[in-house]
């Protein structure tokens, strides 16, 4: 059965929190209650430097959990740095803004404001203070599959951290065993696993002698996931095993349901697959305990796949419920389509038509993702261009009044200073509305683009109902007999399908192309004619394509006849 990206979520989750571990020894509530704190400091801040910083310490504690809503506050505190004119300040807040896009998965944005900030501290404070921002980009390319250049970053980072490595400050070595750990998840993308395992172990000696069970607990769990990657399932439970002890030690729940969803997919490979079972119900129930509602919905997900596999359709389709009915709650579009997905993979076989509704859900969800995310790239990067405004604009400004002090006197320069202003009101009022009129003019294409699309979905998806109709009405002997020379690999065929055939489904394909009617088929398979109805309307779906001849052709055309 193949699985959806949202399977690996567990995964992913153990990954990043070797960048940034911000749950592991406090409850979600713990982590609002801190939130909220800040948010009443900061409203009652009024010194500009203080407020640059408490802003920067409330980005970095949203910004994992909401990007979004980081957005705003990072660029508040970048407005008051640039007014200030500290340098220090100002490469925090580019810093900042880089993490929140990193976490929003805006890489490109991330790696703009990241280099920003380097460049200044570079400048300012030196190379040895730089480590972090190496680290942060290496994270970037890593994410975007510049491997290379995420190597040579995370070298750099290590090579720093080690020239400032002193035993008596505790985030000396937990620096040393972050990059580590992050060289090692590199070496494991890159498939060098042996590799991998040598920095893990360097990590976790680091992490013992700080007692930093927090860590500690990440770094089993990123073991756990590479020997369970190689297929090494007793090594990897092991790992589980001993980071699902610690969690019990801090009492850490959060990483606990992780690590017993993340046993769940190891007991699902597993010879015994039944067992994985109660680790997913153990899961659901920590994280319904704590209020995680999305980790919810992801060991539901792994559960839903697990009925699935083991052909339990009745409780595959109720769990994939639930995930969508939890979606509808937390409202994250991404778990609503995977959820979708995964309900027409489960009646593809038992109710075609309810599983081609599932599709045109998922496909018409997919695509209305994809508007969102280019709608809040695009007001980024209208964000970016109005700090690149702003900081132009202190630049002249700056350049004038240097200009105006050693050529006139102060009433020169205030006269000087306000006509400044004025033009760059003029312009800026300008610009302003060439860009309102832009992003008018964009959104009202991209509308109409998508009734276009809609309707072209709605005209597609009517014909296939049409076909649909058609071929179960057709008497059998209305149905080619033309015989067709045809042979067909299964594994070069599924190469090129985004949707691959079932084994059923390639032995009733060669039997169409030996020319074979339903009522052969069916005699021959010992299956019922309307079975082999169903697998036609699959292989034909999955080839799109109207009928027998034309499967021949589309195979032909995709270069996989023999």
């Amino acid at each position: 059965m193949q699985k959806l990206l949202f399977l690996h979520i567990p995964l992913r989750l153990v990954v990043l929190c070797s960048f940034l571990c911000l749950v592991a020894n406090n409850s979600v509530q713990a982590q609002n209650d801190d939130i909220d704190s800040l948010k009443k400091t900061i409203s009652e801040t009024t010194n500009p430097a203080e407020l640059a910083s408490l802003l920067h310490q409330l980005v970095w504690e949203m910004s994992y959990y909401n990007p979004q809503e980081s957005v705003e506050p990072a660029q508040r505190a970048l407005n008051l740095s640039l007014d200030l004119g500290d340098s220090s300040l100002i490469a925090t807040s580019y810093n900042r803004i880089g993490l929140v896009h990193d976490y929003a998965g805006n890489f490109d944005l991330a790696e703009k404001n990241y280099k920003r900030a380097y460049d200044i501290q570079l400048t300012f404070e030196g190379e040895d203070a730089t480590d972090g921002l190496l680290n942060n980009l290496a994270s970037v390319y890593y994410y975007t599959g510049r491997y290379e250049e995420s190597m040579d970053f995370y070298l750099k980072s290590l090579t720093i951290r080690e020239s400032k490595r002193d035993p008596s400050i505790p985030k000396s070595l937990k620096n040393i065993a972050q990059s580590y750990n992050n060289i090692a998840l590199l070496l494991k993308r890159q498939k060098n696993y042996s590799g991998a395992i040598s920095y893990y172990q360097k990590s976790l000696t680091i992490k013992k002698e700080l007692e930093d069970i927090g860590s500690l607990i990440v770094t089993h769990s990123n073991l756990g996931a590479l020997y369970m990657e190689q297929d090494s399932l007793v090594k990897a439970e092991k790992e589980f095993e001993q980071a699902l002890f610690l969690t019990d030690s801090i009492g850490d729940f959060v990483s606990k349901a992780m690590i017993l969803n993340n046993i769940g997919l190891l007991k699902n490979k597993s010879p015994n697959s039944s067992a994985a079972e109660q680790f997913f119900l153990e899961s659901m129930s920590l994280y319904q305990q704590i209020g995680d509602f999305y980790g919810k919905a992801t060991a539901q997900f792994n559960l839903a796949n697990l009925y699935l596999d083991q052909g339990d359709y009745g409780q595959a389709e109720q769990a994939a419920l639930e995930v969508l009915k939890i979606s509808d709650e937390i409202k994250v579009p991404e778990v609503n389509m995977s959820a979708l997905h995964l309900l027409s993979q489960i009646n593809s076989k038992t109710n075609p038509k309810k599983s081609l509704a599932y599709l045109s859900a998922y496909i018409t969800l997919k695509d209305s993702i994809n508007d969102v995310a280019i709608a809040n790239k695009i007001n980024q990067q209208a964000v970016m261009y109005e700090t690149e405004k702003k900081e132009n604009a202190i630049a002249l400004l700056k350049k004038d009044q240097q200009i105006s002090e050693a050529e006139n006197k102060q009433k020169d320069l205030v006269i000087s200073k306000n006509q400044n202003y004025q033009l760059f009101l003029i312009i800026g009022i300008g610009l302003v509305a060439i860009t309102g009129l832009f992003f008018v003019l964009y959104y009202r294409s991209r509308k109409e683009a998508a009734e276009q699309r809609a309707e072209k979905l709605h005209v597609q998806h009517q014909r296939e109902l049409d076909n649909l109709r058609n071929s179960l009405l057709r008497p059998e002997n209305n149905e080619t007999s033309e015989r067709i020379e045809l042979g067909i690999s299964q594994d070069q065929l599924n190469l090129y399908l985004l949707n691959p055939l079932s084994d059923r489904e390639i032995e009733v394909l060669y039997l169409i192309a030996e020319g074979k009617k339903n009522k052969d088929i069916a005699d021959q398979l010992f299956i019922s004619v309307n079975t082999v109805k169903t697998h036609v309307l699959h292989i034909y779906e999955k080839l799109d394509v109207k009928n027998r001849t034309e499967a021949a052709a589309k195979a032909n055309s995709m270069k996989i006849l023999k």
